[in-house]
């Protein structure tokens, strides 16, 4: 709600390029973490940061597209994602049982979050 009504004062855009860095710089972190309490400060952060970006996409997508077709298009994003969803867990298993860690995962996972950043990088904000 917070960052919503942010979002909506600098741009929702501007938000969503600020949760995906925070994923980004979170992401091949988790490997190294000691303990429960920063397992458990991890999880708040990545958490928020993954909720905003699911919380921004749809109005988003209605920002530049309108709100005609945006069942159609956010069907659409969701149903490209099954893929990386599906096959995600199945990729870090592998990588896991090759390496012994899952610090190849993590890596993998902040590789596919930065293309995501790279390919919104160029978007301006529609206010």
């Amino acid at each position: 709600v917070v960052l919503g009504f942010v979002a909506d004062r600098i741009g929702k855009v501007h938000i969503l390029k600020g949760s995906m860095v925070v994923l980004f710089c979170l992401a091949p972190a988790w490997p190294y973490l000691p303990n429960f309490w920063s397992l458990l400060l991890f999880a708040i952060f990545f958490g928020f940061a993954a909720g905003t970006f699911i919380a921004l996409v749809g109005p988003v997508i209605g920002d530049y597209f309108g709100t005609e077709s945006i069942a159609s298009i956010v069907g659409l994003i969701y149903a490209c994602s099954a893929f990386g969803n599906l096959l995600g867990p199945s990729l870090a298993g592998i990588m896991y049982d090759r390496y012994k860690n899952y610090k190849a995962a993590s890596l993998f996972c902040a590789s596919a979050i930065l293309m995501g950043f790279l390919l919104l990088w160029g978007m301006p904000d529609q206010h």
